[in-house]
This record gives C-alpha cells, sequence and structure tokens, in this order.
C-alpha cells in the first residue's frame, strides 16, 4: 500500500500454516502432487462497512515452494454480500 493509504477491505483476517495433500491420486505435478506448505487467510471483504447488508468472505492460499516463485489462490462467493 502507498504511504498513508489506510487498508479498507479485507482489513482484517486470519491466518495459519495448512499443507496441501493429494489425496486421489490424480498425475498433476507441481501445486497439485502435494506437500507443500501453505499459508492460508481467511478475511471479510466488507467488515469495515456498516452500510453492508451481508458478508463476502475470501480466502487466500500461498504455498511457498523452493527457488521458484510461490503458488496463490484467491477465492470469494461473490463481490456482492452474501445475506445468508
Amino acid at each position: 500500500m502507498p504511504p498513508g493509504r489506510l487498508k479498507f477491505n479485507h482489513a482484517q483476517g486470519v491466518l495459519a500454516k495448512v499443507i496441501w495433500v493429494d489425496t486421489l491420486g490424480h498425475p498433476y505435478t507441481g501445486l497439485y502432487k502435494g506437500n507443500s506448505e501453505c499459508l492460508i487467510r481467511l478475511s471479510e471483504g466488507n467488515f469495515n462497512v456498516p452500510e453492508m447488508p451481508g458478508l463476502t468472505p475470501t480466502f487466500g492460499l500461498k504455498c511457498l515452494r523452493s527457488k521458484i516463485k510461490s503458488a496463490n489462490l484467491v477465492a470469494n462467493t461473490s463481490f456482492e454480500p452474501n445475506n445468508a
């Protein structure tokens, strides 16, 4: 973030260490082969926006790999709030 700019969206979250484990025996390689140490971050996109009528849960997965860039995945249900 640029100096002085507040992080407004997804400003709070929780972080945990996870391991990606191949349980299906598929032929894929890389991240999907397993044994990758990863970090998962769960956050709420509109936590700081009182006017929002619902939630926008999101998670990010960062799998650390030796001598190459990390593998990253971000997922959310929608950009619109979930009222359920």
